[in-house]
């Protein structure tokens, strides 16, 4: 009996101990926060949609690195600019309304940067961006391990410098994929310094008044199925310098000012491998 006894003991502390680590996170079982930039408040538990934090900002600091914590911004609105994301693996998602994207973003004149990232695996979707013609939507500070940005909307809904920008050498490892860059962004798409692995990808950039993807040296990985309107600058789809990356798939549309009769929309500083690249219906010249 005494040995049944322990058995069953030895059990249940097991499973509690299990219960405990997804309780923690330590399963990749996070916590989830609400944020409603309308009619939330930061004195709120933020644990439900009834109770829901104001700022993004406030959930970031209930947050714990590698917890999987989610933040489920059901309207934006009410953040002090830049929100800063520093928190390891955590996942930052609007809850789209009718497939519209929440806006996070500055509405007052020098609004600055919107969004920084500062942390590993972060996952940032669902949102609208904003922010002012000097400055980007979302800057990424270092190299960000894994950053995975997906279904936003950048320069559709107000402006911004760059959509994402990065003047170190990150993101490493990276995915961007599903997302708009509108024509109100002032100069480029993506525009970012030696990019390592990361992936771009089913991106559209509609209209642009510099370039779709500007990257500056580094392996980026690969750039695969975006489609572009005419930048006015010089007609630059993609610019890539660096070795190894892969471009693949794209194709660039006549569109706005610029002609890709006259201007190259593909072009290489680097060493880097194309295949399948449009220029309209006509495979394209790489420049």
């Amino acid at each position: 009996m005494g040995a049944v006894f322990r058995w069953i003991k030895a059990i249940y502390e097991s499973l509690y101990k299990k219960l405990e680590g997804v309780k923690a996170g330590i399963t990749g079982v996070g916590n989830t926060y609400f944020v409603d930039g309308q009619n939330g408040l930061d004195t709120n538990d933020g644990l439900t949609k009834d109770k829901p934090f104001k700022t993004i900002a406030h959930a970031l600091t209930k947050c714990v690195a590698y917890h999987d914590d989610h933040i489920l911004v059901l309207r934006g609105g009410a953040e002090t600019h830049p929100i800063a994301v520093t928190v390891d693996r955590v996942h930052i998602i609007g809850v789209t309304n009718k497939g519209t994207p929440q806006t996070v973003g500055g509405y007052a004149a020098g609004a600055a940067i919107c969004m920084t990232i500062d942390a590993e695996h972060v996952e940032i979707a669902g949102l609208t961006f904003l922010a002012d013609a000097t400055h980007p939507a979302i800057d990424v500070l270092s190299q960000c391990w894994g950053l995975w940005i997906h279904h936003c909307s950048f320069g559709e809904a107000g402006i911004a410098q760059h959509g994402i920008a990065a003047d170190n050498e990150g993101p490493v490892g990276g995915l961007i994929e599903h997302n708009v860059f509108g024509e109100t962004i002032a100069e480029n798409g993506c525009n970012l310094l030696g990019p390592t692995r990361t992936i771009f990808r089913n991106n559209i950039f509609r209209c642009l008044s510099g370039i779709g993807i500007k990257l500056y040296g580094g392996s980026f990985g690969a750039i695969l199925d975006n489609v572009f309107a005419t930048p006015d600058e010089n007609g630059a789809a993609i610019t890539a310098t660096g070795t190894g990356g892969l471009v693949a798939r794209n194709r660039a549309a006549n569109g706005k000012a610029a002609d890709y009769t006259t201007n190259d929309p593909f072009l290489d500083g680097g060493t880097n491998h194309w295949a399948d690249n449009y220029q309209n219906n006509t495979p394209a010249v790489i420049g």
